[in-house]
């Protein structure tokens, strides 16, 4: 089980995915989100990232994500400019 207040990340870039779902059946109760990132793909001149969360509404809200995600393509942009 992880420590408090954690997360779990993976990332899979070689794959290119509609869904992910990761169910961790052995560690209930299991309240930590998780990201799972996949391939970066181009489409109509812009480079997307495919992302999953899976996210228990117990701890985790719409908020929370919504501001994950914002932070996250702000990160992008920025990177993006730098290169």
């Amino acid at each position: 089980m992880p420590p408090a207040n954690a997360y779990t990340v993976s990332c899979v870039p070689w794959i290119e995915f509609k869904h992910f779902s990761l169910h961790s059946y052995n560690n209930k109760p299991y309240y930590f989100p998780t990201i799972e990132a996949g391939r970066f793909i181009e489409k109509n001149g812009q480079i997307k990232l495919l992302l999953s969360i899976t996210a228990h509404h117990a701890t985790t809200d719409g908020w929370h994500i919504n501001k994950f995600l914002d932070e996250l393509q702000y990160a992008m942009y920025q990177w993006n400019n730098i290169i």
